[in-house]
């Protein structure tokens, strides 16, 4: 082997490692988001909840 192989080698190498990284920082992004709109989700269901209650209270209370 050339003093010029291992350069050569060990460039498609760094690329393929480099991919994997940004692919992996994509994937704990978007795993982030994921957990955020799963609390949203929750937070938006129980203020619906408690918004039917009040009204069923509200509605009650004029009878």
């Amino acid at each position: 082997m050339g003093v010029g192989t291992l350069p050569r080698l060990r460039a498609p190498w760094l690329a393929k490692v480099g991919r994997l990284r940004q692919v992996r920082a994509w994937q704990r992004a978007l795993d982030g988001s994921e957990r955020s709109l799963q609390r949203w989700a929750y937070a938006i269901t129980l203020f619906l909840l408690l918004a039917i209650v009040v009204v069923f209270v509200g509605i009650s209370s004029w009878f």
